[in-house]
């Protein structure tokens, strides 16, 4: 099993400590390129009654505090679902260096949904499909029994 496997596994947990509170389970887990892990976390939207408690908002402001710094060049931020525009934003503003995502999403991704271009954007890698079809089939699972 390669890095990017092992992480996208990490934020695959988190997704589902989300499912399990009746959040939409999305994880992430923000690592340095060499893969040690910095922050993790899922979605808490309900929970904090909050509209910006994205998973992947929500690790980056673990990551720049345990850093000291707004900044995170060396990261990857690994997530379980195609990032909408706000957290897209966000890890731009971080300076994340890659991003992987495992499953598209037809409804908010800035990907899926042309709302960049993706040739615009800064030197960001961007990776997706990793363990692509464990995330839709959690998402699946969750919008079946769940629906706002």
């Amino acid at each position: 099993m390669n890095i990017r496997m092992k992480l996208m596994l990490l934020a695959l947990e988190e997704a589902y400590q989300a499912y399990n509170k009746n959040e939409v389970p999305v994880g992430a887990v923000i690592a340095t390129s060499c893969g040690d892990i910095i922050a993790s976390a899922h979605n808490r939207v309900r929970e904090y009654n909050d509209p910006t408690a994205h998973a992947e908002i929500l690790a980056i402001r673990a990551a720049v505090l345990k850093y000291g710094e707004a900044v995170l060049l060396d990261c990857v931020l690994y997530t379980t679902l195609e990032p909408c525009m706000m957290c897209f934003g966000a890890l731009i503003h971080a300076r994340v260096a890659e991003l992987c995502y495992a499953a598209p999403s037809q409804l908010h991704g800035v990907f899926s949904n042309h709302l960049i271009n993706e040739l615009r954007y800064r030197d960001l890698l961007v990776y997706q499909g990793v363990m692509m079809e464990e995330s839709q089939r959690l998402l699946a699972k969750f919008f079946a029994t769940l629906r706002y």
